[in-house]
């Protein structure tokens, strides 16, 4: 008997489907290549884009607040339960999910990708600490922010340091 495939759900803060559909081969960096390698070692990757207006009503906002769609939430929460994990890129997405996921039973771990350092922006802060001690981990690009995650919450939130292809 086959493996089981793992499920993952993307959840970006704004739109990106379009970008996929209208990239031409050799015009730049293929937004299917993650997709590809992941299906190759058994993991199925599935994006979600957050929903226009009016179906979100944060449609068009800064991408944090675009991101919180709730009913890219409520799909995830009633059509994604056998999803071996889920992904909010950055903190925006992980919002209505950590919210409403005791109201529906949903057990599927959380992760953060990427944590923009929030200083100065006073509902950035207020989310990230809403949502930083709720999640099962975060996949940091720079190696700089486990000093500030570590000082911010806990030394002992799990991160990963997965670094980004521009690093590279």
């Amino acid at each position: 008997m086959p493996e089981r495939r793992l499920r993952v759900i993307l959840l970006q803060p704004q739109p990106a489907a379009g970008y996929a559909t209208a990239f031409k081969a050799g015009s730049g960096p293929d937004p299917l290549d993650l997709d590809r390698r992941l299906a190759a070692q058994g993991i199925d990757l599935v994006r979600i884009d957050p929903a226009g207006w009016p179906l979100n009503p944060l449609a068009g906002q800064h991408s944090m607040l675009e991101g919180m769609d709730p009913w890219r939430a409520l799909r995830v929460l009633l059509f994604e339960r056998r999803a071996d994990l889920v992904v909010s890129v950055m903190d925006g997405p992980a919002v209505p999910l950590l919210l409403l996921r005791r109201l529906f039973g949903f057990t599927t771990p959380i992760v953060l990708h990427d944590l923009a350092p929030a200083e100065k922006w006073r509902l950035r802060r207020r989310v990230q600490n809403f949502v930083v001690p709720r999640v099962a981990g975060i996949m940091i690009l720079p190696s700089s922010q486990t000093a500030y995650i570590a000082r911010r919450w806990s030394p002992t939130l799990p991160l990963d340091l997965i670094g980004s292809l521009i690093d590279t």
